[in-house]
């Protein structure tokens, strides 16, 4: 019989090698979630990415993130996706500042404008680029987004997160499976951001 303490240390670390993790709320149950405005992302970015010298800024590093999220939901054919710059716009017409607009106030808009069903936040919180050659990463690429999907009303539906620092298989043997998916290479912040993107609107109800 395995003691406690070994099945403890094996869930830690699985937990520890999974970059993505999900969370579908109470609130979501027998709801149908089709039409998904995004919501314009929002930064709270490491200062690391403003002195990496490669120009990279939070609104870059946003509009990366963005744009893979919203190739994911209109990949996964089961989403139709309102874009940030759209959102934006209605906001806007609405009279209300996209920067400092509530989850409620955003569902409001986005129903009466585009008949959403249900919108996305997005925040990124690390998005740092890979340095270095292709037999290994002097900084290796690094990414971790957070997103919630909400209801017009601003119910919490599902949330979501995706957290990599890329690592060399000796260092990361439970990552196994993503190390052959890339080929066993060192990938780009953009490609792990993809990946992260992809993996959680598959999750998302």
């Amino acid at each position: 019989m395995t003691p406690p303490w070994a099945v403890g240390l094996v869930a830690l670390a699985v937990a520890c090698a999974t970059p993505v993790l999900t969370q579908t709320l109470p609130a979501a149950e027998g709801r149908s979630v089709q039409l998904v405005s995004v919501a314009p992302p929002r930064t709270a970015l490491s200062a690391q990415v403003a002195s990496s010298g490669n120009g990279q800024n939070d609104s870059d590093a946003g509009e990366v993130v963005v744009a893979q999220l919203l190739e994911a939901l209109n990949r996964s054919g089961r989403y139709e996706a309102i874009s940030p710059a759209e959102v934006r716009t209605a906001l806007r017409g609405a009279g209300i500042s996209p920067a400092s607009a509530t989850p409620a106030a955003v569902g409001r808009v986005v129903q009466q404008a585009f008949g959403a069903d249900s919108v996305l936040f997005m925040e990124v919180r690390r998005y740092l680029p890979r340095r270095g050659g292709k037999r290994g990463a002097v900084q290796p690429a690094s990414v971790w987004f957070e997103l919630n999907l909400r209801a017009p009303d601003g119910t919490l539906l599902w949330k979501g997160s995706y957290d990599e620092t890329q690592q060399g298989l000796t260092d990361d043997l439970l990552g196994f499976q993503r190390a052959v998916a890339r080929r066993f290479r060192w990938v780009s912040s953009e490609e792990l951001a993809a990946y992260g993107a992809s993996e959680l609107v598959e999750r998302m109800p």
